[in-house]
């Protein structure tokens, strides 16, 4: 009697451990409590003074800032290069350390680990980590910024290799899609990455004038990172705090958007929609994943940080009041 009872005790614990396993796996693997890291982008192409004041600024407030250092376009298999122009002196002066983002359009192939495409990417990530590393700058990570369709996931893992050898002992980060999370190719590409940052936000092109629009819908970054949960490769997730301008014809046809800069010359007759980020919802978002979330997200980062003259922005007080999770 005692071993049918040892037996059927035994078989049961296996259970218990089954259906934990099963309830973890389908709630996104484990999860943690407690306050996240937050970081930063800073996407201007001109470091202005008014730039250079938010980053003296607001440095101080996250783990880390990423600046964008320049991108890459293609014109067929040529590759073409806009460098941004960092204020260095200031960066080194912080003594804090500073991710580098690379951007990279939109390339459609073939990818190999040799030939004169990836060769430009390494020589123009290997020459910005020398610059930043010559003039006193701490370098954190180079951001890897690929416009790359879901369908070349294995193509970009082709790529990322040779960028890791070049930079290395640096870290290599990739951003990612939440329509990636689905494809077996992104599984290979992020555990060869060992990190990455999921971003929620959307620049879709909306079908209508009239029509719905959210530049980060809450279920659906819910979702999303529950999904990247179970993957178990460390991420971040990017969130948005700006806003865009859309024109629409009188007929009710999408014609462009912008966000910095100037206004396009759109048409006299254009119909004019403000789209911002929603400080409500992402605050609500915040207080859920400080209370509950993946252990493989490791924290946020905030798409953008404020400038002064950027009126397609959260200002400082309500991104201050939603990274802590304050009421608006």
């Amino acid at each position: 009697m005692k071993r049918r009872l040892v037996i059927l005790g035994g078989l049961f614990a296996a259970i218990a451990v089954a259906l934990v396993g099963l309830i973890l796996f389908a709630s996104g693997g484990p999860h943690v409590s407690g306050a996240m890291r937050q970081d930063a982008y800073v996407w201007q192409r001109a470091w202005t003074q008014p730039v250079r004041d938010a980053v003296s600024a607001y440095a101080t407030n996250f783990s880390e800032l990423v600046l964008l250092r320049g991108e890459i376009t293609w014109s067929g298999s040529k590759p073409e290069l806009i460098r941004v122009s960092l204020d260095k002196s200031l960066l080194a002066d912080l003594k804090r350390p500073v991710g580098l983002a690379l951007r990279v359009g939109t390339y459609p192939g073939p990818f190999t680990t040799n030939d004169a495409a990836i060769q430009f990417i390494c020589d123009t990530a290997a020459g910005f980590v020398a610059d930043a590393r010559s003039n006193g700058i701490v370098l954190a990570e180079l951001q890897l910024d690929f416009d790359c369709a879901s369908s070349k996931l294995d193509g970009y893992r082709a790529w990322l290799e040779p960028v890791q050898r070049r930079v290395a002992p640096v870290p290599v980060t990739i951003t990612a899609l939440p329509n990636w999370l689905r494809k077996p190719a992104f599984a290979k590409l992020a555990a060869l990455a060992t990190n990455y940052v999921l971003q929620v936000h959307s620049a879709e092109r909306p079908k209508s004038f009239d029509a719905e629009y959210s530049l980060c819908e809450p279920q659906a970054a819910r979702r999303a990172i529950e999904r990247a949960g179970k993957i178990g490769v460390p991420f971040r997730v990017a969130l948005p705090t700006y806003g865009y301008v859309m024109a629409f014809k009188p007929s009710g046809e999408f014609i462009s958007l912008a966000a910095e800069g100037p206004r396009p010359n759109w048409p006299t007759n254009a119909i004019i929609r403000n789209v911002d980020s929603d400080a409500g919802e992402i605050l609500g978002l915040i207080r859920d994943w400080t209370a509950n979330r993946p252990a493989a997200m490791r924290g946020v980062i905030w798409y953008r940080l404020p400038i002064s003259t950027d009126k397609h922005n959260w200002d400082w007080r309500t991104l201050n009041a939603v990274r802590a999770g304050r009421d608006l």
